[in-house]
């Protein structure tokens, strides 16, 4: 029996090898274009600051589980306004990032401010005129104490222990204050500003539910 390999199946396994390698090239290119622009995307799209008035704004992404829906609101007191309005975003069917990656392989050429006007987001506008719970969350929250640590870590550190949380979900706060502004990121799941947040977003996902205002999807 001949011992040596076919000149023919030595090509066609050195050419899927560097097949390969491109493709891993090309997806590792991928990755990091979206890295690149993905923040600044979610900065203008799903924004927790309004440009005029008191407001008060909470978003969430979770690192590297980039298949999970982003969702922010942003509660807004306007100059000469009555009433508190909020405005709940969320990418539709898949994430942004999701979103952005697959109109990028699509078409490698194409620049961010153009793969922006595709992507779909659904707004829902509230009021606290028709919601309770506009009003209910926003005075809650300025109620909160904000924890320097958690009671877990007090007990870890008399244990001389810590523990790091590898991609968690981030919770993102910014908001008005009495003579400033907050700005506040989050990892830990169970503190009381993400417990607030999550509480919110699900009070107003029933209104929003229930209310007759029609759901609103950007492109």
């Amino acid at each position: 029996m001949n011992s040596k390999m076919p000149k023919r199946a030595l090509m066609a396994i050195l050419f899927l090898a560097l097949l390969g390698r491109n493709s891993w090239a090309q997806t590792q290119d991928d990755w990091d274009w979206v890295n690149k622009h993905f923040f600044t995307v979610l900065d203008e799209l799903l924004p927790i600051k309004e440009r005029l008035g008191f407001s008060l704004g909470y978003r969430s992404y979770h690192d590297l589980h980039v298949s999970e829906l982003e969702f922010g609101f942003v509660f807004n007191r306007a100059p000469q306004a009555k009433h508190i309005t909020v405005i709940l975003r969320q990418p539709v069917d898949s994430s942004l990032y999701d979103q952005i990656m697959t109109a990028h392989r699509n078409n490698p050429n194409e620049t961010i401010e153009t793969i922006k006007k595709q992507l779909k987001l659904r707004e829902q506008r509230l009021s606290e005129q028709t919601c309770r719970a506009v009003r209910t969350q926003f005075d809650e929250f300025y109620r909160l104490m904000l924890p320097m640590l958690s009671g877990k870590e007090r007990r870890e550190q008399r244990k001389g222990k810590f523990t790091i949380t590898l991609h968690p979900r981030v919770h993102t706060f910014n908001a008005d204050i009495s003579g400033g502004s907050l700005n506040l990121v989050i990892g830990e799941q169970d503190h009381p500003f993400v417990e607030w947040a999550n509480r919110t977003r699900k009070a107003l996902e029933n209104c929003a539910s229930s209310s007759s205002n029609p759901r609103n999807t950007k492109q």
